[in-house]
């Protein structure tokens, strides 16, 4: 056991210092992914393998935790936005049908990397291109089939079938009730808050209290023109407040759920009832299922 641990400290270790030590030479995130390799010694005891994490991906989590996302490169601090990009790569390889037979020549000799690289600059371009589309899920596929990683297996393949499927959309599904009685509402209100499109207000100015009889608590609502600020003490002089079981009120907040419908169960709005409305129209539903390999 001990030399189990001893050998897990220093894979995790080698790798964090390796990185820093790459870092300092001045070698980008990307180069040093790619350059950083386990150690025979390292790599010989089998719970050290990348069967969750990786080297590869690992190493760029040390670089991003000093030195943020920025590689030094002016070229690449203010690039264009994926699809744009993408157009213009495109473009400049002249045209999608060149870029694709060069992705197909790459995937025909095994260079998959390059295939999906080519690929998926055609689908940001053109996201309704059948053959670039099938022909990524294809390359995509074949490195899945070969990581070790079950991460990098599950992203390889859950975008060949988003691919060929497109996304699946799901109903958000509510977290357990026991489990939401348990997070303080201070961090539920600064989850909400991450929610909250301020544009959606008409930049408003007023403050909501929220009153929770059975927990003894009343939290404050400040609203600016733009962001939203949840207190755990009320406002002084709020254009609405809301009044009921902290339940109910986390159903306004986190499943959409009509005002209305909750007022015919007992909550009570005092003070400026559209206000209120607005304020919870402002606030977003939380996202479901997003694209991965397409805009």
């Amino acid at each position: 056991m001990t030399s189990a641990l001893a050998s897990n400290r220093d894979n995790y270790r080698y790798l964090h210092d390796q990185t820093v030590r790459r870092m300092n030479k001045g070698e980008t995130m990307h180069e040093i992914a790619e350059g950083l390799k386990q150690p025979p010694e390292i790599a010989k005891d089998w719970f050290n393998h990348g069967y969750y994490g990786t080297y590869n991906h690992n190493s760029k989590a040390v670089y991003q935790f000093y030195l943020g996302w920025y590689d030094g490169n002016p070229a690449n601090l203010n690039a264009h936005p994926p699809a744009e990009r993408a157009k213009r790569m495109v473009a400049a390889m002249g045209g999608a049908k060149k870029a694709l037979a060069a992705a197909r020549k790459a995937f025909n000799a095994g260079d998959y990397r390059w295939s999906s690289d080519l690929l998926s600059q055609i689908v940001f371009a053109d996201p309704a291109n059948k053959p670039a589309r099938l022909l990524l899920a294809d390359s995509l596929e074949q490195q899945g089939y070969q990581a070790e990683s079950a991460i990098w297996r599950n992203q390889f393949l859950m975008g060949a079938k988003e691919l060929r499927q497109g996304v699946m959309s799901r109903p958000t599904s509510a977290q357990n009730a026991d489990m939401i009685a348990a997070v303080p509402t201070q961090e539920l209100l600064d989850s909400v808050s991450t929610r909250f499109d301020p544009l959606k207000l008409g930049g408003k100015t007023m403050g909501i209290n929220l009153v929770m009889p059975e927990r003894q608590e009343t939290a404050g609502i400040e609203l600016t023109r733009t962001t939203m600020i949840g207190r755990m003490k009320p406002v002084a002089q709020p254009a609405a407040t809301i009044t009921g079981p902290r339940r109910a009120l986390l159903g306004l907040l986190f499943l959409k759920m009509p005002l209305a419908q909750l007022e015919m169960m007992g909550v009570k709005v005092e003070g400026d009832r559209a206000a209120a409305e607005a304020w919870l129209n402002a606030i977003e539903p939380i996202p479901g299922a997003f694209n991965i390999v397409e805009p």
